[in-house]
């Protein structure tokens, strides 16, 4: 029988090069995007190669009634084989800059929305004894400076996650979260960053960790997404053993270095970081 996957953030970077690795699988799939229907131009070439296995559906975690909609759209297409939560976006900036509100709206897409999409397709996955995977980031292991929002939303996904491995495996579902590195996803350039006001003590670092931010993403502009798409394919077929899975250069260095390296000495280099781009600024 042909499997089916539900791929959330669909439309670009990992989540639009996991629907072409699973529809080069004969997989069936369920991309969902906010938009839905009336963004179906981004996947011209897909559902032209694709056309009888991919389907558009629209997706805002967000809105309860969205993740309503999605869940019978999901059990309508049953089974469902694998879910892999995508969806999402990065708020840096310093701590003390960052509005209640902009730290909540993060939260909530990230983590909350993550979990309530979850929690309502996990009946399906249960019945196909399916897979759950979420994207998350190096980030959501290791934080670094000025992205205090964006790792709070990822080590709570992470902490979700690993609870969950160990609740649904009895019932023969399994869990895995992937901690991709720098990729030219487009992450970097929808950034939503915090601007401090000039009077703000961490002006300087955050202005440079945004010139920073641009370096990385013109030098990953050649990057393949290829090996991450590779990567959501092998866990969800495969099946392997091990909830967290690096995947890139840069992810698995600060694996290994944050495992070989003592953890005072690992925050020195950090905080050495945010010294450096002050001094840059000044």
């Amino acid at each position: 029988m042909q499997k089916s996957v539900l791929i959330t953030g669909a439309s670009s970077g990992f989540g639009l090069v996991a629907c072409e690795a699973f529809l080069a699988q004969n997989w069936r799939v369920l991309a969902a995007i906010r938009g839905g229907k009336e963004r179906e131009a981004l996947f011209t070439d897909l559902l032209a190669r694709f056309p009888s296995r991919m389907e558009i559906v629209e997706l805002d975690l967000l809105d309860n009634a969205s993740i309503d909609r999605l869940y019978h759209t999901a059990q309508a297409h049953a089974p469902l084989d694998a879910l892999i939560n995508n969806a999402g976006y990065g708020l840096f900036g310093s701590i003390e800059d960052t509005s209640d509100e902009s730290l909540r709206k993060q939260m909530e897409v990230n983590f909350f929305g993550t979990v309530k999409l979850t929690q309502k397709l996990l009946p399906l996955l249960r019945h196909s004894q399916g897979v759950v995977l979420t994207v998350s980031s190096i980030l959501g292991r290791h934080a670094f400076p000025l992205t205090g929002g964006y790792c709070a939303s990822k080590f709570a996904v992470e902490g979700f996650m690993e609870s969950l491995s160990a609740e649904v495996k009895p019932f023969g579902i399994k869990a895995y979260i992937l901690e991709p590195g720098a990729f030219p996803t487009g992450f970097g350039s929808s950034l939503d960053w915090t601007l401090p006001l000039p009077s703000s003590p961490y002006l300087k670092a955050t202005v440079g960790y945004q010139r920073l931010r641009l370096k990385i993403s013109e030098k990953n502009k050649g990057k393949s997404l290829t090996p991450v798409g590779k990567k959501m394919v092998h866990l969800v077929t495969n099946r392997p053993f091990g909830l967290r899975h690096a995947v890139g250069s840069d992810a698995v260095a600060t694996v290994w270095i944050a495992r070989l390296v003592p953890a005072n000495l690992f925050h020195q280099v950090l905080s050495a970081v945010i010294n450096k781009l002050q001094r840059r600024q000044a």
